[in-house]
């Protein structure tokens, strides 16, 4: 039961970790890009936030197989 508990661990922590980056990294993106070009109608936001939304659950792929990773790394490490 042990191994099971750790496993899912360090499952949901890879997935977590990979998409926060991915959502941090945008956040960031979004917020230097207004910072740069302030003057922009709130129409160019439309085309990042379809990307983010279509891009997300390839990003949660990406980051179950990461956590799949991290569940099959030996306990003695």
């Amino acid at each position: 039961m042990s191994f099971l508990s750790i496993g899912f661990f360090r499952f949901f922590i890879g997935v977590i970790l990979f998409y926060a980056i991915f959502i941090i990294s945008v956040i960031l993106g979004f917020g230097f890009f207004h910072l740069l070009y302030s003057d922009l109608p709130s129409s160019i936001w439309v085309a990042p936030s379809m990307f983010v939304f279509l891009a997300s659950p390839y990003i949660i792929l990406i980051g179950c197989t990461l956590g799949l990773i991290l569940c099959g790394l030996k306990e003695d490490l």
